[in-house]
């Protein structure tokens, strides 16, 4: 992926990226809705990956990878509609699982675990349940999927 602030030391790339992650990822809160009535399909999450990363990469590199296969589209979706009727339930039990799910897909080049942490704070907020993850935190690494442990 060509990032588009012209910044070649990858080092220096990242800490930039992790730094305008984090300035979006605070700000989440107000927008969050995307405008959008359906949370819970692959769109959804490919805004929320544009919304994070485009300032730093072309928008094409920040939409769902072109080699992508449609099964594992179905899969991704599947997870998501699962989530849906654990939370609609309020019986979000197997949420970590699911997000696991999706995050083994690793849909976008890169960032798809910042992507799901944003999701996960989102729903949280949404759906009103509580995680056990620090959401007013500054996230200065890749994985939390280990991390996150479910409160209800």
């Amino acid at each position: 992926m060509n990032n588009k602030i012209g910044i070649f030391d990858n080092q220096k790339l990242k800490e930039i990226e992790y730094y305008l992650f984090n300035i979006k990822y605070h700000i989440i809160d107000e927008n969050y809705t995307f405008n959008e009535t359906d949370m819970f399909n692959v769109n959804y999450l490919e805004k929320i990956h544009i919304f994070l990363f485009s300032d730093v990469y072309d928008i094409e590199d920040c939409k769902i990878r072109k080699e992508y296969k449609n099964e594992l589209i179905e899969s991704t979706n599947q997870s998501l509609l699962n989530i849906k009727y654990m939370l609609y339930n309020n019986e979000p039990s197997n949420l970590k699982n699911e997000i696991y799910n999706i995050w083994e897909n690793q849909i976008f080049h890169d960032g798809n675990t910042r992507t799901l942490l944003c999701y996960l704070k989102i729903l949280s907020k949404v759906f009103d349940f509580k995680i056990t993850y620090d959401f007013t935190k500054d996230v200065d690494k890749d994985y939390f999927i280990n991390e996150v442990k479910q409160c209800h």
